[in-house]
């Protein structure tokens, strides 16, 4: 089945930020709890390269939020924008 590049970035975009506050936490027992405010401003095309970026943005006794964006290798444009991803 194929998936959209939406769908995929998404999939990305968590994997990184789980990564991220598993390295962060030095703990596994981690879940997405939502992503706020995702929105696509710009697409990639197949055999571009994209970068992920993120940022912490606040950590809480029970929770993280990050600010995570997706961009454009070759253009440096952006291809995401978001508000937050809590875990």
């Amino acid at each position: 089945m194929a998936h959209s590049f939406g769908g995929r970035a998404l999939d990305w975009m968590d994997e990184k930020v789980y990564a991220n506050c598993y390295c962060q936490l030095n703990n596994d027992r981690i879940i997405t709890r939502s992503m706020i405010g995702v929105e696509f401003t710009s697409c990639a095309i197949r055999g571009d390269i994209i970068e992920i970026g993120m940022e912490t943005v606040k950590m809480e006794t029970t929770s993280m939020t990050i600010r995570c964006d997706v961009r454009n290798k070759h253009t440096e444009e952006k291809i995401t924008k978001d508000e937050a991803i809590i875990f």
